[in-house]
């Protein structure tokens, strides 16, 4: 029997800024983020629905004026000098470059969990004390950034936007205790046999171009997955998945030092419903891998589980791994509602572009690329060329045409436009 876990969770948000340094823009000629205009916006009254009596109020983010600490109790924003725009991003400002700097932004969250899930807010006129839930206080954030920092007006002096180069981090600990390495293997194993499917979840530019497995082409996912059963601790559990942990997709060598699992795959967005979808998915492998003995889930980490069929979609993985209802909602629309985005993004930057803004042309670059990036045609070229070149492990060739055989439209049905191979 799986003992409890005190499971909480914590999210930093990576972003780049970029900063004028035009003398007709820019308000101060320090060569240094400008943190206290990301923490002006961050402070501003925040609106949000109340966790016990689904009112809608008004509430504070709990926000520390530092950069970092260890109180898990606020939210933090940093500069983070390991974060670079892409050469295209840079580029797309043409001879403008050189009145901008570039700068990493973190935000990190509180720490949530069953006993830190909800902050105190606003009272109401009959004295009731309204609370915040993770879903509430992200959405207020990303909400909050968008609308103050990620719109271009006339004279903008700093832009935020999710550079292809940024990330978002989803942070989860074990109480005091840490995980148990049987957890660590079962949700390694699972992010190894399902990368394929998790993929499909994710932007072109969040997908691995390198193989996951000690960058080798030739090892057989059987024999990958055997030797993650097999690994007496934690260090030979981080060893096996040194090619995972530089895709940004898994790293787990701070359990040993703070207990720490984290999932970097997710892209950088405002999209509050893509953040918290990707959370459930995150807690749910955690949850099902931990809890996983004498259940019908075990039956997956068995040699001839399910998730080896040829016609195992996504759809079917998030189905066991029990995800919300809203998560599915959001996978199933994530094509139509993301498009949408995108083209109210693209047009604002053509808008900026043709007022002459000096950030108008990175805008559209940026709207351009996150056109690209999502294209589920793109998404599936990208799986499939990686399948079939072993970037997932060794599979036989009729294994692969079956599975490519499964996934492929017929004449009478129509291929769901999320699920993929």
């Amino acid at each position: 029997m799986a003992s409890e876990l005190d499971l909480t969770t914590s999210v930093t948000f990576h972003f780049m800024l970029a900063q004028s340094t035009h003398p007709s823009l820019a308000r101060s000629s320090n060569n240094t983020p400008n943190l206290g205009l990301i923490r002006q916006a961050l402070n501003l009254p925040m609106q949000g629905t109340c966790s016990t009596c689904g009112k809608s109020h008004q509430f504070q983010l709990p926000l520390s004026d530092l950069n970092h600490s260890t109180d898990k109790s606020k939210w933090y924003v940093e500069a983070d000098p390991s974060i670079a725009p892409s050469l295209e991003e840079i580029d797309s400002l043409g001879g403008d470059q050189k009145y901008f700097h570039f700068y990493g932004i973190n935000i990190k969250s509180r720490t949530f969990g069953k006993t830190l899930q909800e902050t105190t807010a606003d009272t109401d006129t009959s004295s009731h004390v309204h609370t915040t839930s993770m879903k509430t206080e992200i959405a207020a954030v990303l909400k909050q950034l968008q609308t103050r920092l990620n719109k271009l007006f006339q004279g903008s002096q700093a832009w935020l936007f999710p550079s292809t180069n940024s990330g978002i981090d989803v942070n989860f600990f074990n109480g005091k205790t840490g995980f148990p390495v049987t957890t660590i293997k079962k949700v390694s194993w699972i992010v190894v046999a399902w990368q394929r499917l998790f993929d499909s979840l994710h932007d072109t530019h969040r997908i691995a171009e390198k193989p996951l497995f000690e960058e080798s082409l030739d090892v057989h996912l059987d024999a990958w997955l055997h030797q993650i059963k097999k690994a007496p601790g934690l260090r030979s559990i981080a060893e096996l998945l040194k090619g995972v942990k530089a895709a940004k997709i898994l790293d787990i060598q701070q359990v040993d030092s703070n207990g720490q699992i984290t999932f970097s795959q997710q892209a950088s967005t405002f999209d509050s419903s893509a953040v918290l979808a990707w959370i459930d998915v995150l807690t749910k492998i955690i949850l099902r891998a931990h809890y996983a003995e004498g259940t019908f889930f075990a039956w997956q980490f068995l040699g001839d589980g399910e998730y080896r069929a040829p016609t195992y979609s996504a759809w079917q993985m998030l189905k066991d791994l029990q995800v919300k209802k809203s998560t599915i909602k959001y996978y199933q629309s994530r094509k139509k509602d993301a498009v949408s985005q995108l083209d109210d993004d693209l047009a604002a930057a053509m808008e900026s572009s043709f007022r002459g803004d000096l950030l108008g042309p990175l805008a559209l670059h940026v709207a351009n690329a996150g056109l690209t990036t999502s294209n589920y045609g793109r998404i599936e070229d990208t799986i499939s060329h990686r399948f079939r070149n072993g970037g997932y492990g060794r599979y036989n060739k009729a294994y692969i045409e079956a599975v490519e055989a499964a996934s492929a439209p017929t004449a009478h049905s129509k291929k769901s436009s999320w699920v993929l191979v």
